[in-house]
This record gives structure tokens, sequence and C-alpha cells, in this order.
């Protein structure tokens, strides 16, 4: 009886043993896959630091953003199961990923640690209007998809005085544009609760930007799209190109590496236009340096900038669609499906992704995005509305006001 009961003792210990050194051979396998060198963990201080807050509403322990080190238990048996596996393989043929051996075990981890992050939201946050999911970036850490997919601001720009002044220089105030369409207008004076350009059919398909940093110039060019509309009506078509704004550096913007929207605009006013994308076509890098000075198919003669104020945003939305700049580097973001995001972790002062906003409703704004249709919404996404601006989506918009050929 005994010597049944060592037995029995020392496969328990043996195992446990195996369990533990295993862990800590897959926990270093991924700190060596996923760049756990002091000086990529030095370069993400910002980052990790904002995923460990997310772990309060959708993960447990250090499973938040694999990059960050040891993995939980959790993440460990998750990687193991079968059904994971399967679902990893349907989303890479879904999403049409293919990988290496070595970068195929690497995007799983990351995968299934996503996975687990959405599973974990969802039961944590049983009355959430937002809904999770493994998107195109959940084969993504969190450093990644900043890196890869958000963009950078120049902030030494946003003064007192950029928006104290509603013309920031070199405008006129002459304007050859039509008037609003009536209805538009009858429905504006009335100060809806709710408002979307969407529903009226004035705000022009989805697109994506790719890899490239130009979210500041598909924000620009949609505003200005959707002002077209508002001016020469919904039985025109238009498609303007954001290349041209990518292309051109004469305006304090830089192409892939960022920008601003009122840059944008005040490229096109000064230029005298921007052409359509049928004469330069988006390729989602900087073919040229310099500014085109060929055929434009529309002009503005005016743009705003909007009072920093979710109030600010609202009355601008009352005149047209307004292009905005929030913080988009959370993993809630990341890792978006539908209904009305919201992030504990939003920085208002780092924006990080410009957008359009196209209406809003009484809890939350509609945006439109510009990594296609596949992402959110059919490209589109609600943002939590009234939140004391938490996402900074209020604090840096401009729109275009006036607009002819």
């Amino acid at each position: 009886m005994k010597i049944s009961t060592t037995i029995i003792i020392l496969c328990v210990i043996v195992s446990s043993f195996s369990v533990s050194s295993e862990l800590l051979s897959i926990t270093g396998l991924l700190g060596g896959l996923l760049g756990g060198s002091s000086s990529s963990s030095s370069s993400s201080t910002s980052s990790s630091s904002s995923s460990s807050s997310t772990s309060t509403g959708g993960g447990s322990g250090p499973i938040i953003d694999i990059d960050l080190g040891p993995i939980s238990l959790e993440l460990y048996l998750a990687i193991g199961d079968q059904t994971n596996r399967n679902l990893f393989l349907d989303w890479t043929h879904q999403y049409n990923k293919t990988y290496t051996t070595a970068e195929f075990q690497k995007r799983y981890k990351l995968f299934v640690s996503n996975l687990l992050f959405v599973n974990n939201y969802a039961t944590l946050n049983p009355n959430s209007q937002m809904i999770l999911g493994t998107n195109e970036f959940a084969d993504l850490s969190l450093q990644e998809f900043v890196d890869i997919r958000l963009t950078k601001f120049n902030m030494s720009e946003i003064t007192d005085d950029l928006f104290n002044q509603n013309q920031p220089d070199n405008q006129t105030s002459s304007s050859s544009s039509s008037s609003s369409p009536p209805s538009s207008r009858q429905i504006l004076t009335t100060g809806p609760i709710f408002l979307s350009w969407k529903e009226f059919g004035l705000v022009t398909p989805v697109k994506n930007q790719g890899s490239c940093g130009s979210c500041y110039a598909f924000s620009a060019v949609g505003a200005v799209e959707t002002l077209y509309l508002r001016t020469y009506g919904t039985q025109q078509s238009i498609d303007l190109s954001e290349q041209e704004l990518v292309d051109c550096r004469d305006y304090n913007n830089i192409g892939c590496g960022g920008g601003w929207m009122h840059n944008a605009f005040k490229q096109i006013l000064i230029e005298k236009g921007i052409t359509l994308s049928s004469i330069i076509p988006y390729v989602g890098s900087r073919d040229y340096i310099n500014c085109y000075k060929g055929f434009k198919k529309t002009k503005i003669s005016k743009y705003t900038m909007v009072p920093r104020t979710e109030d600010g945003l609202r009355e601008a939305l009352m005149e047209t669609a307004v292009s905005a700049a929030f913080d988009a580097s959370s993993r809630e973001f990341q890792l978006y499906q539908s209904g009305i995001f919201s992030s504990p972790t939003c920085e208002k002062l780092a924006p990080t992704h410009a957008v359009l906003v196209v209406g809003y409703y009484p809890t939350y704004w509609v945006i439109k995005n510009s990594w296609g249709t596949q992402w959110g919404e059919q490209g589109f996404f609600k943002m939590a509305r009234n939140t004391n601006d938490q996402c900074g989506i209020a604090r840096y918009a401009s729109y275009p006001t006036q607009i002819h050929e």
C-alpha cells in the first residue's frame, strides 16, 4: 500500500514538474518570438501601460498583451485546445492569411490571446453595447496593431490660436457654392436629436487605406465628398484622390507618416482644388513629392475648426460630415466588431487615428472608417457620446464649409 501511494505521489510531482517546465518553455518561446529584447520593451512602454489598464475590462492576469512576458495558465491551456486551432485555421481562410511555419506559431498564439480577451470581455460585461470579435487584426499584438494601423500626429500644431481663428490662414470668404437642398436645410434647422448623413445618401463608399498612415487624407477627402454631394445632389457621383494629398509635402503632412485634416483642407484650398482618384489612384505609398498641378474636380474656399467640445461637434454635424481624430490605441478598438465602442484606456490628448464623423444619435456618434467594408459595421462604427469626450473625438475636428467646381 505504501509503495503504491509513493508511486502516485511521485507521478503527481513528475506531472506537475512537466507542466511547469513546459509552461516555462512556451513562455520563453513566446518571449523570443514576440520581441522580448530590452529595446523593444522600452519602445512599447506606453502601449504596455495602457494594455495593463485594459485587463480590468476583458481579461485576467498578464494575458492582455502577449508581448508583456509570462503567459497565464488560461492562455497556456487555450493554446493547446484543438477547437481554438480549428478556429484559427478557419480565420486564416476567411482573411486569406498565409505564414511561414515559425510565423504560424507566433500568430496562432496571438490569435488565442485575443480570442480569450474577446470571450472574457463578453463574460465580464454582459450588458455592454459593444461586441468584440476576431476581426482581421486578431493575429496582432496590441503594439503591432498600433505600429501597423495607427498613425502619429504633430501635436505642436494644435494650439489655441488654431481653434480661435475661424479661418486659420490663406483663406478667402468668397464662395460660389450652391445652397443646400431645401429638404436638408429644413431638417437641419429643427435641431434634430439625431442626424445621419449616411441615411440621406450623402456619404461616399468606404475605402481602405491599407498599412499607409494616410487616415487623415481619407478623412479629409470623405468630408469634401459629402459636402460636394450636399451641394450638387446625390445624383452626382464623386471619388476624389487621397493619393494627391499623400504625395504633396508642402502643407506639414508627411504622406504615409501621418498628418492633419486641416492641413489637407489648406492644401486643397491653396492648390485650387483636388482631382479624381481615376487620375491619381491610391497606391498606399508616396510616389511623388510634388503637389499635383493638373485637372481639379472640385475646390473649397473655406474650412473651419470645430470648437473642442461634443456640443461643438454636434453643431458642426448639422452642416456636413466632419473630419476628426481620436485615440484608437486600445485593445477594444483593435478587436471591435459592432455596437457602441468605448474603452477605459482612451486618452483624449493623444490621437492616433483620423476618421469621418457622419452622424449622431443620443448615445453615440456614427463614424466612417477607412479600413475597408469587412471591418466593423460594413466599414463604419459607433462611438459612445456624452462621455466627457472620452477618446477625444471632438478635440481635433475640422470640416470644409464652402465648395465649388
